[in-house]
C-alpha cells in the first residue's frame, strides 16, 4: 500500500515481483500456514514445511493471471501493473494501454507485451503446479482440494488468454458462472486425496 502511494507502475519486472512479494505471497504464506496446521494433544503444531516456500509459486501465477484479466478496469481506474522495461522492449507506452483498453483495439506491440506476460505467467504456473505436486501430501484432504481448487480456477482463466487473436476485455477474460460452476465440479470429480505425510 505505501508503494502504492508513492509510485506509479513499475520500472521492470523484478520491482514488480518485489512488490508481488508483499501484495501476494504473504496473503497467500498465511493461508498456507492455516492449511498446515495441526491439532495437537498439547495445542496446534506448525506447518512442516516452508510456507513461503510453499506459497510463492502460485501467488505469483495468480497475480500474474489478475493482471492480464484486470487489464481494461485497471487501465480504467489508471493502475499500471506492466513493467516499463518490458513495454518499451515490445514498443508499446502507458498512454497506448490507455487506449487499447478503452478502445478494445489490441496492437501488434499490445499483443506481444501480453505474449511476454503469458510466456512470463507460464514459468509460474509450471512452478506453482511443481509446488502444489509437493505440498499436498503434507496437507489434510480438505486442505489439498482447497489448493487444487485455487490453482484450477486461476488456469481457467489463464487458459482463456490468447495473445495472438484475443481480446482482452473484462467480458472476454472472465468466465461466466456457468463455467465457474463447470470448473468447480469439475475439479471436485476428479479429485483424488494424495496420501498425508504424517
Amino acid at each position: 500500500m505505501v508503494y502504492d502511494l508513492r509510485h506509479d507502475g513499475f520500472a521492470s519486472f523484478l520491482t514488480f515481483a518485489r512488490y508481488a512479494e508483499g501484495a501476494a505471497v504473504s496473503p497467500a504464506a498465511i493461508f498456507m500456514h492455516l492449511c498446515g496446521v495441526k491439532r495437537t494433544e498439547s495445542g496446534y503444531s506448525r506447518p512442516t514445511y516452508d510456507i513461503r516456500l510453499a506459497a510463492r509459486p502460485l501467488a505469483l501465477f495468480s497475480y500474474l493471471v489478475h493482471i492480464m484479466r484486470d487489464f481494461e478496469v485497471d487501465q480504467r481506474n489508471n493502475l499500471d501493473y506492466f513493467a516499463d522495461w518490458i513495454m518499451h522492449d515490445c514498443g508499446i507506452r502507458r498512454e497506448d494501454l490507455r487506449t487499447i483498453a478503452m478502445t478494445n483495439k489490441p496492437t501488434a506491440a499490445f499483443r506481444q507485451l501480453m505474449a511476454r506476460y503469458r510466456a512470463i505467467g507460464e514459468f509460474y504456473r509450471a512452478k506453482a503446479r511443481a509446488q502444489v505436486d509437493a505440498t499436498l501430501p503434507l496437507l489434510a484432504p480438505r486442505y489439498q482440494l482447497s489448493l487444487e481448487m485455487i490453482y484450477s480456477l486461476y488456469l481457467q482463466i489463464f487458459d482463456r488468454i490468447n495473445p495472438e487473436t484475443g481480446e482482452f476485455s473484462a467480458g472476454a477474460l472472465n468466465p461466466e458462472p456457468q463455467e465457474l460452476r463447470a470448473r468447480i465440479e469439475r475439479t471436485i470429480d476428479h479429485f483424488r486425496p494424495v496420501s498425508p505425510v504424517t
